[in-house]
C-alpha cells in the first residue's frame, strides 16, 4: 500500500498497525519542521539515542528553517539530514518492516513517502 500525502492519514494507518500509546516500546514525536508538520516513530532500545537526539534537534532548529515550509522533501533530506543511513520509501509495508527491524521513520505532511533513519 502506498503512503498518502496526508500526514494524519499516514499516522492513522500506523495507529491501526502498531499499539502506539499502548506499548512503552513504541516512541513517537509530533514535530514541526519550520511550518511543516511531521511525525517520528521508533522502537525504544532499537534506536541510538544520541544520533536521534541530534537528528530531531537539527530538524526542529529554527535557525535552519526560518519558519519556512518544506516544498521538496528529497532536497530537504539531502541538505538537512546529515546522517548517511537515511533513505526514502512510498510503501507502507516497507515502513512497517523497517520499524520492526529497528529503523525509525519520519513522515512529513504533504509528501507520500517516508524517510527511514537507521539509527
Amino acid at each position: 500500500m502506498k503512503l498518502s500525502t496526508s500526514l494524519s492519514a499516514n499516522v492513522h494507518q500506523l495507529h491501526l498497525i502498531f499499539p502506539i500509546e499502548k506499548s512503552f516500546d513504541l516512541i513517537t514525536r509530533s514535530l514541526c519542521i519550520g511550518q511543516t508538520k511531521a511525525y517520528w516513530l521508533g522502537i525504544n532500545g532499537f534506536c541510538t539515542s544520541e544520533i536521534l537526539l541530534r537528528i530531531l534537534s537539527d530538524l526542529q532548529n529554527h535557525s535552519f528553517h526560518n519558519n519556512e515550509t518544506i516544498d521538496d522533501l528529497r532536497q530537504f533530506m539531502a541538505s538537512r539530514i546529515g546522517y548517511i543511513q537515511a533513505e526514502q520509501t512510498q510503501d507502507l509495508d516497507t515502513v512497517i518492516k523497517s520499524v520492526l527491524s529497528g529503523v525509525s521513520v519520519l513522515l512529513v505532511d504533504g509528501f507520500d513517502y517516508a524517510i527511514l533513519l537507521d539509527a
